[in-house]
Formats: C-alpha cells, sequence, structure tokens
C-alpha cells in the first residue's frame, strides 16, 4: 500500500460456506511464509482473505495478522471505488491534482489506513 503496509490476499471465490475453516486459511498461512522469507518478517503486512462469511468454525485458530474482506465489506468498496471512478469522471484525467485525488480517496474511504479500518474485517 501507499504507506508501505503489504496485504497479502488470497481470495476464496469458490468457497461456498458458512463459515471459514481451516482449510480456508491454510494457503493464507503458506503466503505468509512465501512473504516472509522474500520481504522479511520485518514488514508491516496483513493477511487478507476475501470470501463471504465472516466467522469462523470453531477448531479454527486466526493468527492477530489475518482479517476478512467478508461480502458487506466487499460490497462497500465496490460503491466507493464506483463513487470515486464517478468524481474522477467529472474532468479530464490531467486536470486532477495530486491533492485532490487524494481528497476523492479520502472521501471514498480509500486511503491505506482508510482501506484496513473500513474494509478489512476481524474474524470472529
Amino acid at each position: 500500500m501507499a504507506d508501505g503496509h503489504y496485504l497479502i490476499l488470497e481470495a476464496k471465490s469458490r468457497a461456498m460456506h458458512d463459515k471459514i475453516s481451516k482449510a480456508n486459511l491454510a494457503q493464507l498461512y503458506h503466503s505468509e511464509k512465501w512473504f516472509q522469507e522474500h520481504y522479511g518478517a520485518d514488514q508491516e503486512y496483513t493477511l487478507v482473505t476475501l470470501q463471504p462469511p465472516s466467522t469462523k468454525e470453531e477448531d479454527v485458530t486466526v493468527s492477530e495478522k489475518v482479517r476478512v474482506i467478508d461480502q458487506q465489506a466487499l460490497e462497500d468498496l465496490r460503491a466507493n471505488l464506483r463513487g470515486l471512478v464517478r468524481a474522477l469522471g467529472t474532468t479530464p484525467p490531467h486536470a486532477h491534482t495530486e491533492q485532490e485525488i487524494q481528497q476523492l480517496l479520502n472521501s471514498h474511504y480509500l486511503s491505506s489506513k482508510q482501506f484496513r479500518e473500513r474494509y478489512l474485517k476481524r474474524i470472529q
């Protein structure tokens, strides 16, 4: 992300279930290991699973670094991205200043920190 914080994402587009299982998170933990080997364990990062539910099965232990973009967060993100595109489309691309673009990102909850706070949820 723009502030140097990494997101390690695993999309579970075919995951059709009511709760997050160990199997759903296994690949994400493998990606974390790969990331640490290539970028170092001292980097700031968040593990993110994209799947409809935000609750886990009882036998699942979730690392403090894991978050979920659930169905509701994805719909919210989609709406804010559409709003950003509409706002950007009101003037020619070269007419936007860096400050105006940052204001638009902020107003649509798309700055790095806002993104993490608004769309990345703790798994319950």
